[in-house]
């Protein structure tokens, strides 16, 4: 009994080299089968278990520093909302950057598309440098900017170009990955398409 039902859990059939009428032979290829495939499967199940813990341990850390910003930056609106355990991780990610970038377009839908940007222009590798030293003295600790290549804007900033009827073309920009862990930061390097200047915006520091 205990066979059958790993058996029945484990994916897949055990192939045996030829026809036979022999149970012994059958049994043998079996046993070998099973033994593999319980092992891989319990690998699996393992795997499965490290990537929830980590993701739970992520999200809990996510949630204690979004507390901690909010309380000490938030705007009254979204202090409020919080504390009424309403959703509010796309407003908590706008007001971060607005205030940490606030020249930065955020993207929270994964609707932007970019690609690798090769040969970047002078002016990219400048802001690209501008943007290091500005974390720098910020003290803001998230990965390296990279120049990119940026086919579909990020949708605040397709919204804002559609306000000011501007059509949106490729061009270069300057990305930052992972921001709070889960978001990404774009910079036009075209200075007229940056959020501060397309929303009135201030950049400090």
């Amino acid at each position: 009994m205990k066979a059958h039902r790993a058996y029945e859990e484990v994916p897949g059939y055990p192939t045996l080299y030829a026809p036979t009428d022999n149970a012994e032979d059958f049994l043998e290829v079996v046993e070998v089968w099973l033994e593999d495939a319980l092992q891989t499967l319990a690998e699996e199940e393992e795997a499965t278990a490290m990537l929830r813990n980590s993701e739970e341990e992520e999200n809990v850390s996510f949630e204690r520093e979004r507390r901690a910003w909010i309380e000490q930056h938030g705007s009254e609106r979204l202090r409020i909302a919080e504390s009424r355990n309403y959703k509010i991780n796309r407003l908590y990610a706008l007001e971060r950057a607005a205030s940490e970038f606030p020249f930065a377009w955020v993207e929270t839908g994964n609707e932007a598309e970019w690609r690798e940007r090769t040969d970047p222009s002078i002016d990219a590798l400048r802001l690209e440098e501008q943007l290091r030293a500005y974390m720098e003295r910020r003290a803001l600790d998230y990965q390296d900017p990279r120049i990119i290549w940026l086919v579909e804007p990020p949708k605040a900033l397709e919204e804002a170009l559609h306000e000011a009827d501007v059509f949106f073309e490729q061009q270069e920009a300057v990305f930052i990955n992972e921001f709070l862990g889960r978001y990404a930061l774009f910079i036009p390097v075209d200075e007229e398409l940056q959020r501060h200047v397309l929303q009135g915006g201030e950049v400090h520091g």
